[in-house]
């Protein structure tokens, strides 16, 4: 798979914080899509195949999501936020 075909979706409830990191990868040849909760994650997976996700959700709240990517080719990220880092 080349670069330019990666489908990102970036979850959290604010996109606040995330232009840099939406820039870097687009500036890359990604396309990413912005849900702000899981029931909008679950929306978007639905329409579109992502094969990456990075959330800031914590996995435990995203059950339901991580239950409908089931055997899907899609990885999924976490991570918390720490001060002004990660």
């Amino acid at each position: 798979m080349n670069h330019g075909s990666i489908s990102v979706l970036l979850l959290r409830e604010s996109e606040s914080g995330w232009s840099y990191l939406r820039r870097q990868l687009e500036s890359r040849g990604c396309r990413c899509s912005f849900a702000h909760s899981i029931n909008e994650a679950l929306t978007l997976f639905g329409r579109r195949c992502f094969q990456l996700i990075l959330s800031a959700t914590p996995l435990h709240q995203a059950r339901s999501l991580l239950t409908e990517l089931g055997d899907s080719a899609c990885t999924v990220y976490y991570f918390y936020s720490v001060e002004h880092s990660y």
